[in-house]
């Protein structure tokens, strides 16, 4: 068989029953991308809200938890439960169309081989 990138976008092309197994995984990729970034966004916020706080590496494990849960308890009391997914349209437009490119590419790349 052929191998390269135009071999690659042949393979990425072919339809099955009038359908683009590419778009599909594509559109799938992306909203599967959308949701685990939203339903870790809060997590993620915590995390940056707790980086910016941060002390000296040497406090330890104990003192990290129990600042974890000091910064997700400030978060809510400050500004709300919406504050937990501030950003999150940014986030999943950066990172929605890298992971449908990766579960869209698999099958083409799988073909070629």
């Amino acid at each position: 068989g052929r191998f390269g990138p135009i071999a690659l976008l042949e393979a990425m092309a072919e339809v099955e029953g009038g359908r683009s197994p590419f778009m599909r995984d594509l559109a799938l990729g992306m909203a599967s991308a959308s949701a685990a970034k939203t339903l870790t966004a809060p997590i993620g916020h915590s995390r940056l809200i707790m980086a910016r706080n941060a002390p000296g590496a040497e406090e330890g494990l104990r003192r990290e938890i129990s600042q974890g849960a000091d910064a997700i308890k400030r978060i809510y009391k400050q500004m709300g439960i919406r504050a937990f997914w501030n950003g999150n349209v940014l986030n999943c437009i950066r990172y929605g169309p890298n992971q449908a490119l990766i579960l869209a590419s698999k099958d083409g790349f799988k073909r070629l081989l």
